[in-house]
């Protein structure tokens, strides 16, 4: 799923951030001090001995524009020539400061880069490999996922699987519901988006039954209700087909849509043009063969059938 590897990507660079911008802050200022109101009082370079020799070492290492934080946190972890050139040598050359100082806290070295290529993992860039290592991704925990059918993994859905904890007995709980041999993304997307027994219940109860997958993550993602569902049926067009509410859910369903698709040249108008003036930027329409069908299928449907209602 296209949404879901942007999603995954933005999530592993956002983390990385926030992630780094703590250990700066804590290495520098310590728990207490972190939160204290005289933090503007401490001078870390006078704490940790750093002075313009060492700064200019670090500039020589390719290290000339840290802000303060980065220099303290150089300091603390022993950032050193030897240290970057094991990476270099590893295959993580320019690595910038923030990644340079996730690799040291995080005990990063040789050995750890031996075993994720012994998993099977010879590429990766710096932000996976520190995922890896913060997410404690091991060797049984990639067999386990052999096991239940993701032999296939790239490294984000790896990451992924292991942020929201997606296990043996998640994968369990998904084929009790009806839910077997699930893609990567349609896994992650029902852990994300919270689908579970409550709500695949509460969609039967509403008249969708035998949902897929795709199906599913639709109906949580624009948050079809029983609302929603009773407006349909106000208009007669409920049939229990979960992309046709969904469809209808987009078209933004009311008298007005009614009236244009009746004013429609049905055989020849186009679908994308419809599209656009009833649901702007809100759907990629192009994404899903299945949710093309449903469009049109609703059209025919809006288009065939008598409303008295606006007689």
């Amino acid at each position: 799923m296209k949404i879901l590897n942007r999603m995954t990507a933005a999530f592993k660079r956002k983390a990385l951030r926030y992630f780094i911008k703590l250990i700066l802050l804590f290495n520098i200022f310590g728990f207490n001090t972190l939160f204290a109101h005289d933090v503007e009082d401490y001078d870390p370079f006078q704490i940790h001995g750093i002075t313009e020799e060492y700064i200019q070492e670090l500039a020589a290492l390719g290290y000339a524009n840290l802000d303060k934080g980065e220099i303290v946190a150089f300091k603390i972890h022993n950032i050193n020539q030897a240290y970057i050139a094991e990476l270099n040598q590893l295959g993580f050359q320019g690595l910038d400061a923030g990644e340079l100082i996730a690799f040291r806290v995080h005990g990063i070295e040789r050995d750890y880069i031996e075993q994720l290529d012994a998993l099977g993992f010879l590429n990766l860039d710096a932000g996976e490999v520190i995922a890896f290592k913060v997410h404690n991704i091991s060797l049984s925990y990639v067999q386990e996922l052999h096991q239940l059918g993701y032999a296939n993994l790239d490294a984000g859905e790896i990451i992924a699987f292991a942020v929201y904890n997606i296990d043996r007995n998640y994968v369990n709980t998904l084929d009790e519901l009806g839910f077997q041999n699930m893609d990567p993304g349609s896994t992650i997307a029902f852990r994300v988006h919270d689908i579970d027994k409550s709500f695949i219940d509460k969609m039967n109860a509403l008249g969708l039954n035998h949902l897929n997958e795709d199906e599913a993550i639709r109906l949580r993602v624009f948050n079809i209700d029983s609302s929603f569902v009773e407006r349909v049926r106000s208009y007669g067009l409920f049939d229990g087909i979960a992309n046709h509410l969904v469809a209808l859910y987009l078209l933004d369903l009311d008298d007005a849509l009614i009236k244009s698709v009746k004013s429609l040249d049905i055989e020849n108008y186009s679908l994308e043009e419809f599209l656009q003036r009833r649901t702007s930027h809100r759907y990629d329409h192009g994404h899903n063969s299945s949710m093309r069908m449903a469009f049109k299928r609703v059209i025919q449907i809006i288009y065939d059938q008598s409303f008295e209602r606006l007689n």
